[in-house]
């Protein structure tokens, strides 16, 4: 016989199970280019509406959010003030909208809905990953496009059979799942696996998400993994050191062979080679460098031009070209005053790195210097709630050590 404890508990994880299917499907749906191909609308849309929802739902029969929470949602509000009287474009005020919703996000969030949403992402994105592999093999074997969608930047994103990519030669392909790019699937992936990490959950299928992941070939997935294991050295256990060093030693060998034996086999080697102090897979250092000579007085407190803030079409129509996905790219575009929240956010992780001595912590501040995507829509309310997330304990014990979460 069901006791009312039991049955609140069942009604409690049952309405963190639909809350974090809410927050999934809103991830989801922002950041895949098909929805918004198909219907037109954009995926920030997408977002605003899955956060309203969400909102309504995780707050019901809630008290209200605590104000006193948000001093970060709103300075980063109050910070667009300057650069509103600057630029005199009133349009500057709704810059941060994306991140201010994340936050609200963040803090509707409570421990069995965070757990939840860790294991609905976990599966979602084992999913998407083995069909990337099952993809890649498609292409490979010369399996040829099935359609073709148009990214948001207006590249085109081919589907081999169970996975999109955006880059092919010959016929290798860098799987992107159902998402705009590699690289997105392979941040999701280390966040992820960042979040099941700090509240304790299976190994084993963290592990089994971060090296399925390096179907992706993203140079930072790779970085990323390397800093996963040496925190988690209890799971690395000696037959796996030896593996991983004798990766490292097959790696070696391979930045130093003479591998042209084919276009395909180059250009994907290429990109784990040291050449010239540089790995090949670097695609940032030279654009952080060019917005770091580009950046004066006048632009490190509000930027380029404010249309390259909130009209990036009109920006490049003006010549301005692009800014590339760096700090001091973000700097050069926003100015320090739009740009603090971004900034925040990364001295914030770089400084838990230290105090933790972490290396994911130290993994997820390189994600976000090569991918600054703290005020994005899609990806705010994620960043924030693995990076910001106190481990809840109940009964004085740790999350995960209840059954709510056995994956």
């Amino acid at each position: 016989m069901k006791t009312s404890a039991d049955c609140g508990a069942y009604s409690r994880r049952r309405r963190a199970i639909t809350a974090a299917a809410l927050l999934l499907t809103t991830l989801v749906v922002a950041l895949s280019p098909l929805p918004a191909d198909l219907s037109g609308t954009g995926g920030n849309t997408f977002y605003l509406s899955g956060c309203a929802l969400f909102l309504l739902y995780a707050l019901q029969g809630r008290h209200a959010l605590d104000i006193a929470k948000t001093p970060l949602a709103l300075l980063s509000i109050a910070l667009a003030i300057p650069s509103v009287l600057y630029w005199r474009d009133p349009a500057l005020a709704l810059y941060s909208i994306y991140f201010v919703v994340g936050v609200l996000v963040f803090l509707a969030c409570d421990s069995d809905i965070v757990a939840q949403f860790s294991v609905a992402a976990s599966a979602m994105l084992l999913a998407i990953t083995i069909a990337a592999w099952v993809g890649f093999g498609y292409a490979l074997a010369g399996g040829p496009s099935l359609f073709s969608i148009q990214n948001p930047d207006g590249r085109s994103n081919d589907l081999f059979l169970s996975t999109f990519s955006n880059w092919s030669i010959g016929n290798l392909i860098r799987p992107a799942g159902i998402f705009d790019e590699p690289g997105t699937l392979s941040f999701l992936i280390c966040f992820i696996a960042a979040l099941r990490h700090r509240l304790g959950q299976s190994r084993r299928v963290t592990w089994l998400l971060l090296v399925a992941g390096l179907i992706t070939t993203s140079l930072a997935h790779f970085i990323y993994l390397l800093l996963h294991a040496v925190e988690d050295r209890r799971f690395i256990r000696p037959g796996w050191k030896s593996l991983a060093l004798g990766g490292a030693l097959v790696l070696a060998l391979l930045s130093n062979a003479d591998l042209t034996s084919s276009p395909e086999s180059e250009v994907f080697i290429s990109r784990f080679i040291v050449d010239e102090g540089r790995l090949g897979g670097d695609s940032r250092s030279d654009l952080f460098f060019a917005a770091v000579d580009r950046t004066t007085l006048e632009t490190f407190f509000f930027g380029l031009d404010s249309d390259c803030a909130v009209r990036p079409l009109v920006c490049e129509a003006k010549g301005y070209g692009q800014f590339g996905e760096t700090p001091a790219g973000v700097l050069l575009q926003l100015g320090i005053f739009l740009a603090a929240p971004y900034l925040f956010v990364l001295i914030a992780t770089f400084a838990l790195a230290i105090a933790k001595r972490s290396p994911i912590y130290l993994g997820l501040f390189l994600l976000l210097v090569q991918r600054p995507y703290v005020m994005t829509f899609g990806y705010s309310f994620l960043i924030l709630m693995v990076i910001f997330q106190v481990q809840p304990r109940r009964f004085g014990r740790p999350l995960a050590s209840r059954s709510v979460t056995p994956t």
